[in-house]
Protein backbone atom coordinates (compact mmCIF):
# COMPACT_ATOMS: atom_id res chain seq x y z
CA UNK A 1 0.00 0.00 0.00
CA UNK A 2 2.79 2.38 0.98
CA UNK A 3 4.77 1.71 -2.18
CA UNK A 4 1.76 2.31 -4.41
CA UNK A 5 1.04 5.60 -2.61
CA UNK A 6 4.61 6.86 -3.01
CA UNK A 7 4.62 5.85 -6.65
CA UNK A 8 1.39 7.75 -7.33
CA UNK A 9 2.78 10.82 -5.62
CA UNK A 10 6.04 10.92 -7.59
CA UNK A 11 4.68 10.04 -11.01
CA UNK A 12 3.78 13.13 -13.14
CA UNK A 13 -0.03 13.41 -13.17
CA UNK A 14 -2.03 13.80 -16.36
CA UNK A 15 -3.67 17.23 -16.10
CA UNK A 16 -5.03 17.48 -19.64
CA UNK A 17 -8.61 16.95 -18.51
CA UNK A 18 -8.20 19.56 -15.78
CA UNK A 19 -6.81 22.07 -18.33
CA UNK A 20 -9.77 21.53 -20.61
CA UNK A 21 -12.23 22.10 -17.77
CA UNK A 22 -10.39 25.24 -16.61
CA UNK A 23 -10.27 26.63 -20.14
CA UNK A 24 -14.00 26.06 -20.58
CA UNK A 25 -14.70 27.74 -17.24
CA UNK A 26 -12.61 30.80 -18.08
CA UNK A 27 -14.28 31.16 -21.44
CA UNK A 28 -17.69 31.13 -19.76
CA UNK A 29 -16.58 33.84 -17.34
CA UNK A 30 -14.76 35.99 -19.88
CA UNK A 31 -14.58 35.01 -23.56
CA UNK A 32 -11.32 36.96 -23.92
CA UNK A 33 -9.50 34.64 -21.49
CA UNK A 34 -8.03 31.44 -22.81
CA UNK A 35 -5.19 29.06 -22.13
CA UNK A 36 -4.40 28.81 -25.86
CA UNK A 37 -1.01 30.25 -26.82
CA UNK A 38 -1.10 33.84 -28.06
CA UNK A 39 0.83 32.96 -31.21
CA UNK A 40 -2.08 30.81 -32.37
CA UNK A 41 -4.45 33.79 -32.42
CA UNK A 42 -4.91 35.62 -35.72
CA UNK A 43 -4.58 39.43 -35.76
CA UNK A 44 -7.92 41.25 -35.80
CA UNK A 45 -9.29 42.20 -39.18
CA UNK A 46 -9.87 45.97 -39.35
CA UNK A 47 -12.00 47.93 -41.78
CA UNK A 48 -10.50 50.69 -43.94
CA UNK A 49 -12.22 53.29 -41.71
CA UNK A 50 -10.55 51.84 -38.59
CA UNK A 51 -7.15 51.75 -40.29
CA UNK A 52 -7.53 55.38 -41.33
CA UNK A 53 -8.21 56.36 -37.72
CA UNK A 54 -5.18 54.44 -36.49
CA UNK A 55 -2.91 56.25 -38.95
CA UNK A 56 0.09 54.81 -40.81
CA UNK A 57 2.14 51.98 -39.42
CA UNK A 58 4.97 53.59 -37.37
CA UNK A 59 7.48 51.11 -38.82
CA UNK A 60 6.61 52.29 -42.34
CA UNK A 61 7.26 55.98 -41.63
CA UNK A 62 10.50 57.45 -43.00
CA UNK A 63 13.22 57.95 -40.43
CA UNK A 64 14.13 61.57 -39.63
CA UNK A 65 17.38 62.86 -41.05
CA UNK A 66 20.28 62.02 -38.78
CA UNK A 67 21.73 65.04 -37.05
CA UNK A 68 25.50 65.22 -37.30
CA UNK A 69 27.12 65.61 -33.90
CA UNK A 70 30.63 66.76 -34.76
CA UNK A 71 32.90 67.72 -37.60
CA UNK A 72 34.14 64.15 -37.84
CA UNK A 73 30.66 63.27 -39.13
CA UNK A 74 31.09 65.62 -42.09
CA UNK A 75 33.13 65.09 -45.21
CA UNK A 76 34.73 68.01 -47.05
CA UNK A 77 31.72 68.41 -49.33
CA UNK A 78 29.40 68.90 -46.36
CA UNK A 79 31.74 71.40 -44.70
CA UNK A 80 31.92 73.51 -47.85
CA UNK A 81 28.19 73.31 -48.56
CA UNK A 82 27.27 74.37 -45.03
CA UNK A 83 29.79 77.19 -45.15
CA UNK A 84 28.11 78.60 -48.23
CA UNK A 85 24.62 78.01 -46.81
CA UNK A 86 25.57 79.83 -43.62
CA UNK A 87 27.35 82.75 -45.27
CA UNK A 88 25.15 83.25 -48.32
CA UNK A 89 22.09 81.02 -48.03
CA UNK A 90 19.75 83.92 -48.78
CA UNK A 91 21.87 85.28 -51.62
CA UNK A 92 21.38 84.67 -55.34
CA UNK A 93 23.09 81.81 -57.11
CA UNK A 94 25.85 84.22 -58.19
CA UNK A 95 26.16 85.50 -54.65
CA UNK A 96 26.63 81.97 -53.34
CA UNK A 97 29.19 81.32 -56.05
CA UNK A 98 31.05 84.49 -55.04
CA UNK A 99 31.47 83.29 -51.46
CA UNK A 100 32.71 79.92 -52.66
CA UNK A 101 35.12 81.70 -55.03
CA UNK A 102 36.61 83.59 -52.11
CA UNK A 103 37.13 80.34 -50.25
CA UNK A 104 38.83 78.82 -53.29
CA UNK A 105 41.03 81.90 -53.82
CA UNK A 106 42.13 81.73 -50.20
CA UNK A 107 43.08 78.08 -50.59
CA UNK A 108 45.21 79.00 -53.61
CA UNK A 109 46.75 81.91 -51.70
CA UNK A 110 47.63 79.69 -48.76
CA UNK A 111 47.50 82.49 -46.20
CA UNK A 112 44.04 81.90 -44.76
CA UNK A 113 44.29 78.63 -42.91
CA UNK A 114 46.08 76.50 -45.47
CA UNK A 115 45.72 75.24 -49.01
CA UNK A 116 42.97 72.76 -48.21
CA UNK A 117 39.40 73.99 -48.79
CA UNK A 118 38.17 72.38 -45.58
CA UNK A 119 40.95 73.97 -43.50
CA UNK A 120 40.25 77.38 -45.03
CA UNK A 121 36.53 77.09 -44.28
CA UNK A 122 37.18 76.16 -40.63
CA UNK A 123 40.02 78.59 -39.94
CA UNK A 124 39.39 80.60 -36.76
CA UNK A 125 37.53 83.83 -37.37
CA UNK A 126 37.42 83.55 -41.14
CA UNK A 127 33.84 82.34 -41.67
CA UNK A 128 31.65 83.28 -38.72
CA UNK A 129 29.18 80.51 -39.57
CA UNK A 130 31.51 78.09 -37.73
CA UNK A 131 32.17 80.20 -34.63
CA UNK A 132 29.99 78.03 -32.39
CA UNK A 133 31.98 74.99 -33.45
CA UNK A 134 35.49 76.47 -33.33
CA UNK A 135 34.74 78.60 -30.27
CA UNK A 136 36.11 81.75 -31.91
CA UNK A 137 34.81 84.97 -30.30
CA UNK A 138 32.98 82.74 -27.79
CA UNK A 139 30.77 81.54 -30.63
CA UNK A 140 29.38 84.98 -31.47
CA UNK A 141 27.82 85.08 -34.92
CA UNK A 142 27.95 81.32 -35.27
CA UNK A 143 25.11 79.19 -36.58
CA UNK A 144 23.78 75.72 -35.82
CA UNK A 145 25.71 74.27 -38.75
CA UNK A 146 24.71 70.70 -37.93
CA UNK A 147 21.08 71.51 -38.73
CA UNK A 148 21.72 73.63 -41.83
CA UNK A 149 20.22 72.23 -45.00
CA UNK A 150 22.13 73.43 -48.07
CA UNK A 151 20.17 73.61 -51.31
CA UNK A 152 20.77 71.38 -54.31
CA UNK A 153 22.24 74.41 -56.10
CA UNK A 154 24.82 74.89 -53.36
CA UNK A 155 25.84 71.25 -53.53
CA UNK A 156 26.18 71.65 -57.29
CA UNK A 157 28.51 74.62 -56.84
CA UNK A 158 30.60 72.72 -54.31
CA UNK A 159 30.92 69.75 -56.64
CA UNK A 160 32.19 72.02 -59.42
CA UNK A 161 34.64 73.68 -57.05
CA UNK A 162 36.00 70.35 -55.81
CA UNK A 163 36.44 69.22 -59.42
CA UNK A 164 38.17 72.47 -60.37
CA UNK A 165 35.41 73.50 -62.79
CA UNK A 166 33.96 76.56 -61.04
CA UNK A 167 34.47 79.95 -62.69
CA UNK A 168 35.54 82.90 -60.54
CA UNK A 169 32.97 85.71 -60.61
CA UNK A 170 34.92 87.81 -58.08
CA UNK A 171 38.09 88.49 -60.07
CA UNK A 172 40.27 86.77 -57.49
CA UNK A 173 38.83 88.42 -54.36
CA UNK A 174 40.05 87.17 -51.00
CA UNK A 175 37.52 88.93 -48.79
CA UNK A 176 33.83 89.83 -48.67
CA UNK A 177 31.36 91.27 -46.19
CA UNK A 178 27.94 92.85 -45.95
CA UNK A 179 28.43 96.61 -45.37
CA UNK A 180 24.85 96.95 -44.12
CA UNK A 181 25.60 94.89 -41.01
CA UNK A 182 29.40 94.94 -40.69
CA UNK A 183 32.18 97.52 -40.72
CA UNK A 184 35.41 95.55 -40.29
CA UNK A 185 38.71 97.29 -39.56
CA UNK A 186 40.07 95.87 -42.80
CA UNK A 187 37.08 96.99 -44.88
CA UNK A 188 36.49 99.68 -47.47
CA UNK A 189 36.17 102.51 -44.93
CA UNK A 190 39.63 101.73 -43.58
CA UNK A 191 41.48 101.46 -46.87
CA UNK A 192 40.46 98.04 -48.15
CA UNK A 193 39.81 97.62 -51.86
CA UNK A 194 36.28 96.33 -52.48
CA UNK A 195 35.26 97.24 -56.02
CA UNK A 196 32.67 94.51 -56.65
CA UNK A 197 29.13 94.15 -55.30
CA UNK A 198 27.13 90.93 -55.66
CA UNK A 199 23.83 90.94 -53.83
CA UNK A 200 24.36 92.14 -50.26
CA UNK A 201 28.09 91.50 -50.23
CA UNK A 202 31.05 93.50 -51.48
CA UNK A 203 34.14 91.67 -52.69
CA UNK A 204 37.78 92.59 -52.84
CA UNK A 205 40.91 92.67 -50.75
CA UNK A 206 41.37 93.64 -47.10
CA UNK A 207 43.60 96.52 -46.08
Amino acid sequence: MMSRTLQSRWNAPDLSAFDEELDAYLNRQNPLLTLAPMRSQKPPQRSSEELAQLGPDPMSRPRPQMRAGSLTDMDDREVLARTIAGEAGSESFKGQQGVLNVLMNRARNGGYGGKNLRDVALADGQFSTWNKVTGYAKGEGGLDVFNLKPSAEIYGLVDKAMNGNLDDVTGGALNFYNPAIADPKWGARYGGNFPLTIGNHIYGWAK
